[in-house]
């Protein structure tokens, strides 16, 4: 066993005596550096749920947000037939009986990927204008028509208080 230990102290000697001349430096600042991430951590977490809770306190002391609709009058559909029966003749495009909305329809069943395409692109003619299918008809439609769809579109707005 003294053979084991003097084996030990032979290897270890150069690295006990370097043990000497650690402070209590390292440790403190390790320790210290953990107890300062650990308070940053449960300050910035008090930071977010304090302006979250006051983001929800202004939310609720308010009135709740309020929806704005507004459809589009007769002067806009005029315009989108206007400018959808130039892009395709296939596709017939025209107002609808009270003037509120528009038709959009084809005569031959050949052409419905043209009818699919108007009406895929129609969302996007103007930014914010929303666009809903009132009627949609596929094979034996009014007219002979193939396919047709009625569509009326409205703007909508958020209004926060």
């Amino acid at each position: 066993m003294s053979g084991t230990l003097a084996k030990l102290g032979g290897m270890g000697g150069p690295f006990l005596k370097a043990g000497r001349y650690i402070s209590l430096v390292a440790p403190t600042a390790l320790l210290l550096s953990a107890l300062s991430i650990w308070f940053a951590t449960t300050q910035i977490n008090k930071v977010i749920s304090t302006g979250a809770q006051s983001a929800a306190n202004a939310i609720t002391k308010n009135q709740p947000p309020k929806m704005n609709k507004r459809n589009m009058d007769a002067a806009g559909y005029a315009e989108v037939v206007n400018l959808l029966s130039r892009g395709n003749p296939a596709v017939r495009v025209q107002l609808g009986i009270n003037k509120d909305s528009i038709v959009v329809s084809v005569a031959d069943p050949e052409q419905m990927p043209e009818w699919v395409f108007l009406l895929s692109t129609l969302q996007s003619y103007r930014p914010g204008l929303i666009w809903t299918a009132e009627r949609i008809c596929l094979k034996k439609c009014e007219d002979n028509r193939a396919a047709s769809a009625e569509l009326t579109a409205y703007t909508q707005e958020v209004i926060v208080n």
